[in-house]
């Protein structure tokens, strides 16, 4: 169950986090995921889809786009416009590597081409190759430039473009590991802590120091609540498996980083500062998801872990309680990252206005509004309601800068 819940939660970053392809969904980097399969055609479908066509006033920045009216009009726009699917097609044979399958070359060309899976191309890249007859040579340049020709992208702007989605792929599947390692790592280990005490050579060393497991760590704030509004001390036990995810949270939050700066540019970011602040940003997004199973799991008076662990069910509330501040930090620390790097892009005054970021506002306001107001079981038991309203409203959005490039 608690597998399942890991798993609908990062299905739900997947489609919050980044440009990722509309017909596909699941754990980047896991079982053969991966969304931009591959890079050199998207680098080239990426060149092409910010210009507009003659049949189609809209434009998608990030080649993928949205369920509404005027993007399904955009996508059969580009089925059937040739000298989009001709340009792109001309990228495709001049930059793929010649041991690119065509099997995969079709795949890509079916299912991504038009930003919707639904709508097929009107000609098979096969078809399209068949029918270009002289070489292009003009260069698509310009924000105002209408694609009514086959033309070409140079090779900096799908160098840069590809490469951007290959670091972008590089950090999300990073986020799909920890994250996955934090969530089995909450759910398994009261189950592996309890399981050793049924191996026989087990029995005699966890006599000896179970009286050590069992005091406060701090006096006798076991039995009462600190101030503050900090809830109960655990045990000395319980502060262990608390350590545990503490210091995974911390670590995963502070290793792994990769930047394409200083060595070449990123398509999104003018800055190492910005590429960097951007994957800071993103991480802490996920683990926060990546912390609601268990946070959930542990509240809930059918956990399963109560049936398969000898844990009570007071510790795993305890513990839930303590999950909850992670998440808690994680949302805020995504929310004044996120502040200061669409202050730092330009990106701020654009974004106001958008369902992402007015609900994303409202949960940050109205968890500090509970903490200051209610004791923490309420604290949480509303934070938690507000935070599935968002979640579920934010997953139709995209909340980062990088979507709209």
């Amino acid at each position: 169950m608690t597998l399942f819940l890991c798993l609908l939660a990062f299905i739900s970053v997947v489609t919050a986090t980044g440009p990722v392809p509309i017909s596909k969904s699941g754990l980047a980097g896991i079982n053969g995921f991966y969304f931009y399969d591959p890079y050199c055609a998207h680098g080239c479908f990426r060149s092409f889809s910010p210009y507009t066509l003659s049949c189609s006033d809209t434009i998608s920045a990030g080649g993928h786009i949205t369920g509404d009216e005027a993007a399904h009009n955009l996508a059969l726009c580009r089925a059937s416009s040739f000298p989009y699917l001709s340009s792109i097609a001309w990228c495709i044979h001049l930059y793929c590597p010649d041991d690119t399958r065509a099997s995969k070359i079709e795949t890509f060309w079916e299912t991504e081409i038009t930003g919707d899976a639904k709508v097929l191309p009107n000609w098979s890249f096969g078809e399209v190759m068949a029918n270009i007859t002289v070489p292009p040579t003009v260069v698509a340049m310009g924000q105002d430039l209408v694609l009514n020709s086959t033309m070409l992208t140079t090779e900096e702007n799908w160098q840069t473009t590809w490469i951007t989605l290959y670091y972008f792929f590089r950090e999300t599947a990073l986020e799909s590991y920890y994250g996955l390692s934090i969530c089995l790592t909450s759910f398994g280990l009261p189950l592996v802590l309890t399981w050793l005490g049924y191996l026989p050579f087990m029995s005699r060393g966890i006599s000896r120091i179970r009286p050590y497991l069992y005091p406060s760590l701090i006096g006798t704030y076991h039995d009462r609540s600190l101030p503050f509004l900090l809830g109960n001390v655990p045990t000395v036990g319980q502060s262990g498996y608390i350590f545990v995810l503490v210091a995974l949270n911390v670590i995963f939050l502070s290793i792994g980083y990769k930047t394409l700066y200083p060595d070449q540019q990123m398509q999104w970011y003018t800055s190492r500062y910005q590429e960097l602040m951007a994957y800071f940003m993103w991480r802490t997004g996920v683990l926060a998801f990546c912390n609601m199973p268990v946070l959930f799991l542990f509240s809930s008076r059918n956990n399963v872990l109560l049936w398969l662990t000898n844990w009570s069910h007071s510790t795993y509330i305890l513990m839930h309680r303590w999950i909850a501040r992670l998440f808690l930090l994680h949302v805020l620390l995504h929310s004044i990252l996120a502040l200061v790097l669409y202050q730092n892009t330009g990106a701020y005054t654009t974004s106001l206005t958008l369902n992402w970021w007015i609900w994303g506002c409202f949960l940050v306001f109205a968890s500090a509004l509970i903490l200051r107001q209610l004791g923490e079981f309420d604290y949480l038991l509303v934070l938690r309601l507000n935070k599935i309203a968002c979640s579920q409203k934010g997953n139709s959005q995209t909340p980062c800068t990088a979507c709209s490039r």
